[in-house]
């Protein structure tokens, strides 16, 4: 590795500092040019991206006193010092030794082993037994993650430790119970293999640390967060051993609201198979303005910019900014940004790990379909939930919401004017307990549907309850209180009319109802305890007496005379994930999907028979939503992926195993899917806050954008 040098005022005590020794009245700063002035410092990079005028303030700082009962000789020949720049920005750690600079700190999370190597190669360092290979490793972490803080404060040793908060043993796993252990060191070839458990700094949260050290420095350093959620990482991990070098990431949290700026906002939290979580930020503004003043802020708010230029398209066009930044908060911690502006949006993905930003892979909009085969972009106060045509396909109607707030839109298809407009009743958010999505989003509407008649649209709130309105008339719309959502099961909710449009399914995670129009009478099918979530969706068969029902891996025939299931269809080799929907014309069922980094599958059931499905798989990104045609010959899956920002829409030939169209339009992933009554055209629901509406002959190549 190259070294970069720069001038260094070094301050041993409050207001009397100097060069390498030499005494100075106050701070004063050396300048390059001047040999007795200079000094090495590693990483090289990162000394060019933050001190760029080869300035900075350097200051003693007190070694602990663990460190100074050790046997190595290490900590007799160094000084751990705090280094600043001139404007008291940001503070890094590093280790002085022969005016020699080695700096740490989490940001540089791929590089820190490589900085201690080094280190112990120019300090001669070797550790003789496992109790100095201990305190390497304590001080490799106190330099490049507890900001040199002693590790002892943070070590954790067994479960004990916890025996006093009743709440955190509740949430954690026998299995991660079991795992906790005093630090090891166990001596193998010419080095040791060490373990240590760790509280996360700052925050609830266990690591647990493992790397190799020997006379050549350290090797196969791994972090990864056992606490909370490692049942849910524990594959990434897996994978992550087999493959060190690469970095996965995967879904930890999702949530949306406004920001500060009245953006219309969505965050996710993804967990990284070597540790540092990264965090995604996108915000939607009404205005290309706004957009540009929160990129410009950002970059102005920077302690240093690594790059700032065009973001460009497939075919070398610009498509909208790109920068990678360092930001630093109060507490002069750093963290990585790359910032992305497209046209009103701004996405920004960060992390305190500036090697898992980069490994971020974001792409502008493409897909295989036409060019223009995008007819509209209709946009929504928050995210899209559900979509649905009116039976005549004069309307298209949308359901949205974000935390506790939500409502439906309907347009007039011909010409995209807003027929009308309601918004629920906002409800006080509901803080979880399961410790996944932030909020219950009560006010949400998840579900929309048209009844066959086209006399009623129904919708189902985030609470379970149903909105029934007047597709003629419309007006207020008529409240059925069912309350058959919890903060459990709230992210699947389905509502879907009978064929004589008498009757109502709503199926949320746990109970599926059956509401008569006229009697106004509710009938619970089937009620499920706990968690997972079972029901996925329920949709009435052609003979207007069959519920079709998705019960974990069962599909069950329900008979609504007898209310009772008449056949029970099992499938062991597939699941039923995020949909289970009945074609228009009822004789498909279409099952299946996937999360963004789990296996994918989606199910072609025949309602004659229910006999072995058609299996739909290799697909990319998360499936998130199905819809078949009225003619039954295309199959539309909506999907994508929250880290990079793009929503999937994706064509299939019923019973064919290669899709026929596929674009990405959407900053973010499509959550709902419908044909017109035609199948002229397609709408999807995207997150991103917009409807879009897309021609399926231009999708599928059967006639030119600018033709008839």
């Amino acid at each position: 590795m190259m070294i970069a040098k720069f001038a260094v005022v070094v301050c041993l005590a409050p207001g009397f500092c100097s060069v390498f020794g030499v005494a100075q009245p106050g701070p004063r700063l050396i300048h390059l040019g001047h040999a007795d002035q200079q000094f090495i410092a590693s990483p090289e990079n990162m000394a060019k991206v933050f001190f760029p005028k080869g300035e900075a303030i350097l200051e003693q700082e007190p070694m602990p006193a663990d460190w100074k009962g050790s046997s190595l000789p290490l900590f007799k020949k160094i000084k751990v010092v705090k280094i600043s720049d001139t404007q008291g920005r940001f503070a890094l750690g590093g280790v002085l030794y022969d005016k020699k600079i080695f700096l740490f700190d989490e940001l540089f999370c791929g590089e820190n082993p490589l900085i201690m190597s080094q280190l112990m190669q120019a300090t001669a360092t070797t550790p003789k037994n496992s109790d100095e290979a201990l305190a390497l490793a304590r001080f490799y972490l106190s330099l490049s993650y507890y900001h040199r803080q002693s590790v002892d404060r943070f070590v954790v040793s067994s479960i004990d430790e916890y025996k006093d908060s009743a709440a955190l043993l509740e949430k954690m796993s026998s299995e991660v119970q079991r795992m906790l252990h005093a630090p090891s060191a166990v001596p193998k070839g010419v080095g040791y293999e060490v373990e240590l458990f760790s509280s996360a700094a700052g925050k609830d949260g266990i690591h647990r640390w493992r790397m190799t050290i020997k006379a050549g420095g350290l090797e196969n350093v791994s972090d990864q967060m056992v606490f909370p959620k490692y049942e849910q990482f524990r594959d990434l991990y897996a994978r992550a051993e087999k493959n060190p070098g690469e970095i996965e990431l995967q879904t930890a949290l999702l949530g949306s609201g406004r920001s500060e700026d009245g953006a219309m906002m969505g965050f996710g939290i993804y967990g990284a198979s070597n540790g540092p979580a990264v965090r995604r930020d996108s915000y939607y503004y009404e205005t290309e303005e706004k957009a540009e003043t929160h990129f410009q802020r950002s970059l102005a708010e920077a302690v240093a910019v690594i790059d700032n230029g065009p973001w460009l398209d497939s075919d070398g066009q610009v498509a909208g900014k790109r920068a990678t930044l360092i930001e630093a908060n109060a507490d002069k911690i750093l963290w990585a940004v790359q910032l992305i502006q497209e046209r009103s949006t701004v996405i920004e993905f960060s992390s305190h790990c500036l090697r898992n930003v980069l490994a971020v892979v974001v792409s502008p909009p493409r897909g295989k379909g036409t060019t223009g085969s995008l007819v509209a972009r209709l946009d929504l106060p928050h995210q899209a939930k559900a979509v649905a045509f009116s039976p005549d396909g004069q309307r298209l109607a949308a359901g949205y919401g974000s935390r506790d707030q939500g409502g439906i839109r309907v347009w007039n298809v011909s010409d995209r004017s807003i027929v009308y407009s309601w918004e629920s009743p906002a409800e006080p958010l509901k803080p979880r307990t399961d410790g996944n999505i932030l909020y219950a989003g009560t006010a949400q509407v998840k579900s929309i549907a048209f009844s066959p008649d086209g006399k009623w649209l129904g919708a189902a709130t985030g609470n379970g309850d149903i909105m029934v309105f007047d597709a003629v008339q419309w007006g207020q719309p008529r409240r059925i209180t069912l309350n058959a959502s919890s903060e459990m099961n709230v992210l699947q909710i389905a509502l879907r009319f009978s064929p004589r449009s008498d009757l109502l399914a709503l199926s949320t995670g746990q109970q599926v109802i059956v509401y008569d129009l006229k009697s106004e009478k509710a009938t619970t099918l089937k009620t499920s305890e706990g968690f997972p979530q079972n029901f996925i969706a329920a949709g009435f068969l052609s003979d207007a007496k069959t519920l079709v029902i998705c019960d974990g891996k069962t599909l069950l025939l329900w008979d609504l005379d007898t209310a009772k299931p008449r056949e029970s269809v099992a499938n062991p080799g597939g699941g039923f994930n995020f949909f289970c929907r009945v074609s228009p014309a009822r004789n498909y069922v279409v099952t299946g999907g996937g999360a963004i980094a789990r296996e994918k599958l989606v199910e072609v059931w025949k309602t004659n028979d229910f006999g072995p499905p058609a299996k739909i798989s290799g697909l990319k990104g998360g499936v998130f939503a199905a819809a078949m045609a009225h003619s039954e010959e295309l199959i539309a899956l909506g999907g994508g992926d929250y880290a990079p920002g793009r929503g999937d829409v994706v064509l299939w030939k019923t019973g064919d195993t290669q899709e026929t169209s596929h674009i990405s339009t959407a900053k973010s992933p499509i959550a709902d899917l419908a044909f017109s009554p035609d199948d002229r055209l397609l709408a999807a629901a995207s997150d991103d806050g917009v409807v879009y509406l897309y021609s399926v002959e231009l999708l599928l190549g059967l006639k030119s954008a600018s033709g008839p």
